[in-house]
């Protein structure tokens, strides 16, 4: 299977790190030069920007659009499926020849999203039910917590559908929710992993900026809306329960 890597030209410490982690499987590696952030305007117009409540920061354009060039690029070579690393993923060389042997053994057309949540908050709130050791199917209910594009396995029909979504109303990469709506086969194992640490990364330093916490989001999104997310969390959490789903992260 092939494996695509996002990355700017100028990391070349990331692309050493990447080859201490994966030393077998790096030669394997088909990098793609990711979009500068100063670059984004010669791929698309402002106007095909979607605006949110969290407004997409110039970074996250750029990295939306880089992997908007692995899916361009693996239609072009009429790819049935490849993996998507983004250079700050952690892991090893067993950990891709797993995530392959898991993959071929999933109904075709399947999304594998293979970790990077370390982190994250949204990552207690994510249900499935496992079809193997540590790989769950996700209910669709709760594609809305899937956060992250470092690491997955995407099929030519879903890249197809996500960039149709991108081009007049492009979005975060990890837009999960939004990309796998109507989608029935959607897999997470946690495989790999995101650097906890996240000085060093570009798309989270941006994230920094913006208004986080509690009350910072109250006043950003709204006394309604903040509302309704805390209850919608906690009603799913108990359907979870009574579906009989699993925590992905206990």
């Amino acid at each position: 299977m092939k494996i695509y890597v996002i990355s700017l030209i100028s990391d070349d410490l990331r692309r050493e790190n990447l080859r201490k982690c994966f030393p077998l499987m790096y030669c394997h590696f088909n990098f793609i030069n990711a979009v500068n952030k100063t670059q984004i305007y010669s791929f698309i117009e402002p106007k095909n920007i979607r605006q949110t409540k969290v407004q997409i920061s110039n970074v996250e354009i750029a990295c939306a659009l880089s992997h908007g060039l692995i899916y361009k690029k693996m239609i072009s070579e009429n790819l049935e499926s490849c993996i998507v690393f983004e250079d700050d993923v952690l892991g090893c060389d067993q950990d891709i020849h797993r995530l392959v042997d898991i993959y071929t053994r999933l109904p075709k057309s399947s999304i594998l999203l293979a970790g990077g949540m370390d982190g994250m908050k949204s990552r207690k709130y994510l249900y499935g039910k496992a079809v193997f050791p540590n790989v769950y199917r996700i209910d669709p209910a709760y594609y809305k917590f899937l956060v992250r594009a470092c690491c997955y396995v995407v099929p030519k029909s879903i890249a197809e559908k996500i960039l149709n979504i991108q081009k007049n109303s492009l979005i975060r990469a990890d837009e999960w929710g939004e990309f796998l709506k109507n989608e029935k086969n959607v897999y997470f194992s946690p495989i790999f992993h995101h650097p906890l640490d996240l000085a060093p990364s570009h798309i989270e330093f941006a994230r920094r900026q913006e208004l986080n916490g509690f009350f910072k989001r109250l006043l950003r999104e709204g006394l309604f809306f903040t509302f309704y997310k805390v209850v919608d969390r906690y009603v799913l959490k108990k359907i979870a329960k009574l579906k009989g789903l699993d925590s992905i992260f206990k």
